[in-house]
């Protein structure tokens, strides 16, 4: 997993990410995170860099906002571990993970 830390530290902005075929341990189905795109009167609200995450269980979806420091532990805790592809898209770029 070494160089998976070192791809997660080199990644500058996520423009979107799906973590899916969940593995028997999975407390969810699927994860999707992308940026959250705060309107001018919400904006104070989030820090610069907050991202959208959803988490889908097989009946219901939850959301959170989370930094990109929770993001990359996210990404970290869970690939390979509880699920089996992750597609991280980041500038002009695409990584997956299998």
């Amino acid at each position: 997993m070494h160089e998976f830390d070192l791809l997660l530290n080199s990644i500058s902005s996520v423009s979107f990410c799906v973590l899916s075929k969940p593995s028997k341990k999975a407390t969810y189905k699927k994860i999707t995170i992308r940026p959250y795109l705060a309107s001018s009167t919400t904006k104070t609200c989030l820090d610069e860099g907050s991202f959208f995450a959803e988490f889908f269980t097989q009946e219901q979806s939850f959301h959170t906002t989370l930094n990109h420091q929770q993001v990359k532990n996210l990404l970290f805790e869970q690939t390979g571990v509880f699920f089996k592809n992750v597609v991280i898209t980041s500038n002009n770029t695409t990584y997956t993970i299998l």
